[in-house]
């Protein structure tokens, strides 16, 4: 079998090799290849980057439903049922809302206006602070640094979810320190230690908040994952009984995929980055050779169709493939409540903290910091005990510096009494209470916020 698209096109021929062919761009792709074939090309990237040449393979994973979108759009439809542009382009995991924990300034640090301390740890993936190992935040007139082990692990070994669960002990530490404001430009090559001002190490004993906690997973399986199989089995579906009922038009997909992944090939040898320039510029390669390759012979009639494949295409597999994209798109609401039903499970954290520059009998902190819900409100609370590492009894200094103790109840008032999510709407009711006893000053001191 022999095929030749005349002009300014892809020449194929059955295990031939592909020719020079001129620059045209996919003209007014629609939204739905468009998004797609930008995901193919910025795993290709990455895969590229990360795994030593493997980029090319990775538009295996994409090419059929790459290929089904382009024919859908070729073919001319039928009034009255949705066509390839009808079906929006889905993100189920588009903008999840961050619930990673950074440990900032302690609640009576400078620049707090925290009564409590929120529990939890960090989770940064990447070394040094450049790339988010360490974060760094601002507040006051102090520099917080925090990090956790397992984001160092990620230099010997890739983030995955059985690394994530065989590391799972590191992942329940975290550590922080405090600097002046003036090291606020401080990096991983300039960072001066001597200037700590105060250090924290956590330890996550009970809960987990993250999206990977298996709360999470159930709640994801239980309401999000049956919406992403419908649309799997409709693609799957779509992509099987075209490509059987076609067997030569699928020898064409399958050559066109060849010469594709060799052009990736000769793009990828002089692209060495992950910018985003260079993932738009493969995903336009790769939109230019389905348009050569698929709509533009279809749509010139150099390429039939039969018409059995037209019709299944464009009164059925479209119409069931545009339905399941609807059904995804209150997905991420439906994700974010999720995160949100996760966040207020219970979380308990062991922190200790020791002030180096607070006084000459050096001093630290041991507290309990929890997290949870009583319904219907939303509960944060402190305890703990804060004392010196070496007492001057001239300064009327015991052991035992002060106890001291602090909650936060929050809840959303609105036509119900409060509902489950302030982003439901309504004013969000907030109070604070702090108590501390000084032991050395016999006084109590005590905090208040609403």
């Amino acid at each position: 079998m022999r095929i030749v698209w005349r002009g300014c096109a892809v020449v194929i021929v059955a295990l031939g090799q592909p020719k020079p062919a001129c620059a045209q761009s996919y003209q007014d792709p629609p939204p739905v290849l468009t998004k797609a074939t930008r995901d193919a090309a910025a795993l290709i990237v990455k895969a590229e980057l990360e795994q030593a040449g493997d980029g090319p393979g990775q538009l295996n994973t994409f090419w059929n439903g790459l290929v089904f979108y382009a024919l859908a759009d070729a073919l001319p439809g039928v009034a009255g049922k949705p066509g390839i542009r009808d079906v929006s382009p889905y993100w189920y995991l588009g903008e999840l809302k961050r619930n990673d924990k950074q440990l900032g300034s302690a609640a009576g640090a400078s620049g707090s206006t925290s009564a409590v301390e929120r529990p939890g740890l960090p989770m940064f993936l990447s070394l040094a602070i450049e790339h988010g190992a360490i974060e760094k935040s601002v507040s006051g007139t102090s520099v917080s640094l925090s990090t956790t082990p397992y984001a160092f692990l990620k230099l010997f070994e890739r983030d995955s979810p059985s690394n994530f669960e065989k590391y799972g002990l590191w992942r329940r530490l975290g550590v922080s320190a405090s600097l002046p404001l003036s090291d606020t430009s401080a990096t991983a090559s300039n960072l001066n230690l001597r200037g700590v001002s105060a250090w924290s190490v956590r330890v996550r004993a009970y809960g987990d908040h993250s999206t990977r906690s298996k709360e999470f997973a159930r709640l994801w399986q239980q309401r999000i994952q049956p919406k992403i199989q419908k649309r799997l089995d409709a693609l799957t579906r779509g992509l099987a009984q075209t490509f059987n009922s076609a067997k030569a038009f699928s020898a064409i997909k399958d050559s066109l995929r060849t010469i594709t992944v060799d052009t990736i090939k000769i793009f990828l040898a002089s692209h060495k980055d992950s910018a985003d320039s260079t993932v738009t510029e493969l995903a336009n390669l790769i939109l230019s050779a389905l348009e050569k390759g698929i709509r533009l012979p279809i749509t010139e009639d150099k390429l039939q169709v039969p018409d059995t494949v037209e019709a299944m295409v464009t009164n059925e597999l479209v119409p069931a493939l545009q339905a399941t994209h609807r059904d995804l798109q209150g997905i991420d609401q439906e994700v974010n409540e999720i995160v949100d039903q996760v966040n207020r499970g219970p979380l308990l954290t062991i922190e200790y903290t020791n002030h180096r520059a607070d006084s000459l009998s050096g001093r630290s902190e041991v507290q309990l910091l929890f997290q949870g819900r009583l319904a219907p409100l939303d509960i944060i609370a402190n305890a703990g005990v804060d004392f010196y590492h070496h007492p001057d009894p001239v300064r009327n200094q015991s052991t035992v510096r002060s106890y001291e103790a602090a909650v936060t109840l929050q809840g959303v008032l609105s036509q119900g009494l409060f509902p489950m999510s302030a982003s439901s709407g309504g004013i969000v009711l907030s109070a604070s209470g702090r108590l501390s006893r000084v032991v050395e000053l016999d006084d109590f001191i005590a905090i208040a916020q609403l």
